[in-house]
């Protein structure tokens, strides 16, 4: 019996990497995968997204068709307690996505950030017309497009 508790120990700890639970669960930043709600995505935006929750812990990530450039080609992520609501951290999570977003702009192949009413494709920070409303002008999301590959 002994040697059975010594066998399953030393199968558990092969396959988790630990006692303490599932493999990566101790080690900081480890990869998460975040699950886009919408039409399917193309690989390296994908990437993006689990590199985003990662980094940023900005989890809740969309996508629709209609979107811009295509659906599999951008993502909306949501940086406010819910859509239609400006955040209530003074734009500080949001603020910090979009300059994360710049800083990995070639990595990840990506073609221009929409914050706050303002559009930057790595050339500065551009304003944006009045669309209506907090979602529509970018208060409560940052939207990110991508070009077709990555290098």
């Amino acid at each position: 019996m002994r040697q059975l508790a010594a066998i399953a120990l030393v199968i558990c700890c092969a396959c988790s990497g630990s006692l303490d639970g599932p493999a990566g669960d101790d080690a900081p930043n480890a990869p998460r995968t975040v699950e886009v709600e919408g039409p399917a995505i193309l690989a390296h935006v994908q990437a993006f997204a689990n590199a985003a929750c990662t980094d940023v812990e900005t989890c809740t990530i969309s996508t629709y068709n209609g979107h811009h450039p295509v659906a599999a080609r951008a993502l909306d992520i949501l940086v406010s307690d819910v859509y239609g609501k400006v955040p209530s951290d003074n734009n500080a999570l949001g603020d910090e996505l979009a300059a994360y977003v710049l800083a990995n702009q070639p990595e990840h192949g990506i073609w221009y950030v929409i914050w706050r009413q303002r559009y930057n494709d790595g050339s500065g920070w551009d304003p944006m017309e009045d669309r209506g409303s907090i979602t529509q002008n970018h208060y409560d999301h940052v939207h990110v497009s991508f070009n077709e590959t990555a290098p």
